[in-house]
């Protein structure tokens, strides 16, 4: 299976494993920190993402399924 087009699928579902992160952390600063985290990643991921499109094709679902785990 492709890395990059592995990596897209995982890296469009890091800001809504983080966002989870987030909402159960049990610290303030954790809290913060994630929420920043969430927040400004889906516009890197995006840029990321339709660059490596360009040298490496557009994105291809490749089956895997994603959970929420625990994070901390």
């Amino acid at each position: 299976m492709d890395k990059i087009q592995l990596f897209k699928e995982a890296a469009i579902f890091m800001p809504a494993r983080a966002h989870m992160w987030h909402l159960n952390t049990t610290t303030y600063a954790h809290h913060m920190a994630l929420n920043d985290y969430y927040q400004e990643l889906p516009e890197l991921v995006d840029a990321f993402i339709e660059g490596a499109s360009v040298y490496h094709g557009v994105m291809a679902p490749t089956g895997t399924q994603y959970v929420f785990d625990a994070g901390e």
